[in-house]
């Protein structure tokens, strides 16, 4: 799994390379076109045809019947409900198009997240930094080492209820900083934490939980050895214009994927 993801990463790299001196939107658009055209030809090519066009052709029917007999109270009542049912049956014949379309939806909306999702702190900025532990590890034993461009502005808050440590921290220093989080037994963890910088990829979370780095995939997962489950960093939302609205980035993909698909369809393509 690590590799798969780890491949996609690579993948998507390679893809992101022209866009990385423009602004992010123009990206994300981009992207968000190509996802919502190939995700569209994915679902028709695995829909059963013949079933949804046997569902809108009675669905069409029953609406002419309705039509036809609206002066007959009986007849439009039945009508409608077999409207109902028929559009059921067309719904169901989207069921299987939509779990095969889920899957690599997940893998792109990750890749997308780690691109669009977030930007950098800004010196002077703070942000709070969270550990969840395994049930087992002692909290007290769990310390956290900063490197120079960062700084601890409240002592850690040990959550024992929750297995959590909290700490709010400062970017003191602009560059590529990081924080390492060090056990009782020896073992540690560490995550990068991004100060002004023109990085490309930023990624606010690493977890141990091989499905959780699906969503989240700049770490490779937190190593077995580790009694940790996830370090977080709270990093401020990526925000984009749209429609002379703010939106985050999963609002611009879901809006220009959608336009997208059915624009590209109603051309023939």
């Amino acid at each position: 799994m690590v590799r798969i993801i780890h491949g996609i990463t690579i993948v998507f790299d390679w893809i992101t390379a022209p866009f990385s001196h423009m602004h992010p939107m123009v990206g994300l658009c981009v992207f968000s076109c190509i996802a919502g055209y190939l995700l569209m030809k994915l679902f028709y090519a695995s829909m059963n045809k013949v079933a949804s066009e046997k569902a809108k052709n009675r669905i069409k029917a029953h609406l002419l019947e309705m039509v036809l007999y609206r002066h007959n109270m009986r007849i439009s009542l039945q009508s409608l409900g077999k409207i109902v049912w028929a559009n059921c049956v067309y719904v169901c014949t989207t069921l299987v198009p939509l779990a095969v379309v889920l899957v690599p939806c997940v893998l792109i909306m990750g890749q997308l997240s780690l691109r669009f999702g977030v930007r950098p702190l800004n010196q002077g900025e703070e942000t709070v930094l969270k550990v969840r532990t395994e049930d087992t590890v002692p909290l007290h034993g769990v310390t956290l080492e900063l490197s120079d461009g960062l700084q601890c502005v409240t002592p850690l808050l040990r959550i024992a209820d929750n297995n959590e440590i909290n700490v709010r921290i400062r970017a003191d220093k602009q560059g590529r900083q990081s924080a390492i989080v060090k056990n009782g037994d020896g073992t540690n963890c560490q995550i990068d934490i991004y100060v002004e910088t023109a990085e490309l990829k930023i990624s606010p979370c690493r977890y141990k939980n091989h499905i959780n780095a699906i969503i989240s995939p700049g770490y490779e997962p937190i190593k077995k050895s580790v009694p940790l489950q996830s370090i977080t960093v709270s990093y401020p939302e990526q925000k984009y214009g749209l429609f002379g609205f703010q939106a985050n980035w999963l609002g611009v993909f879901c809006c220009v994927s959608i336009l997208a698909g059915i624009s590209l369809k109603m051309i023939g393509l």
